[in-house]
């Protein structure tokens, strides 16, 4: 069950560098800086701010239960 998981996420990173043209790095740092973008200028920072202060845990948090 594992490898096919395995195999599936390989597939689908395979399939989304084809299809954009960006390796994971490239699209993490253009997701980071639009984030900093949005914080820095946005009318609405301090809702993403504290979005981000309570989904960042929480994902870590479940991802140690599983």
């Amino acid at each position: 069950m594992k490898e096919k998981l395995q195999k599936a996420k390989q597939e689908l990173k395979y399939e989304r560098t084809k299809k954009t043209g960006r390796n994971r790095c490239e699209a993490a740092t253009l997701l980071a800086s639009v984030i900093t973008v949005l914080l820095l200028f946005s009318k609405s920072a301090e809702l993403l701010c504290n979005l981000i202060c309570f989904a960042y845990p929480a994902v870590k948090s479940l991802e140690k239960l599983h």
